[in-house]
């Protein structure tokens, strides 16, 4: 991810299909909204946002299904009370 982000290669340098790919993943994208908003100071374009949003809900959904709290012990559930 850091890498698509531009850490240890600037995504100046990188060939045009790589640069495609970094726009495809969540860091990548972010990074790619911040410097067009830094270098324009206009409002990152819609697909940077769409493609974090995508991320964000397929992230979500992920995490809804894979981490499913127990209600009974859930920090702060003092409303039941098994007998």
């Amino acid at each position: 991810m850091r890498f698509f982000a531009g850490v240890w290669l600037s995504r100046e340098v990188m060939p045009p299909a790589l640069q495609t790919a970094s726009d495809l993943t969540p860091l990548g994208s972010a990074v790619h909204a911040i410097d067009i908003s830094k270098r324009t100071g206009q409002f990152p374009s819609a697909e940077s946002l769409l493609v974090m949003a995508v991320w964000a809900v397929i992230f979500g959904w992920l995490s809804v299904r894979m981490f499913k709290w127990e209600y009974d012990r859930a920090p702060g559930n003092v409303d039941r009370v098994h007998g």
